[in-house]
């Protein structure tokens, strides 16, 4: 299997880097926001108000942790890592 290294000229170290906003409560990406410089933002989905910001590695890792599957296929993937916030709670 070739593994894509670039697609439409973007890396994979600058999808990487470029950051996403998700809804901490129910991890959608549907975060609408109703000024330019973001305050007053909320999800379509929930409704939540907690907008969080982050790289795409991390928030499959966590969509993959709440909901057990993945996201682009739907398929059951169990998330077989403990979680590092939990463990440093232990």
């Amino acid at each position: 299997m070739k593994k894509i290294e670039h697609y439409s000229g973007v890396s994979r170290e600058e999808i990487e880097n470029d950051p996403i906003f998700y809804c901490k409560s129910c991890l959608s990406l549907g975060v609408m926001a109703s000024q330019k410089d973001g305050e007053d933002s909320h999800c379509k989905d929930c409704g939540g108000a907690v907008i969080g910001r982050t790289n795409i590695t991390f928030w499959v890792d966590s969509y993959r942790l709440k909901y057990g599957k993945d996201y682009l296929t739907g398929l059951d993937i169990p998330y077989n890592e403990e979680c590092k916030h939990c463990a440093l709670k232990k």
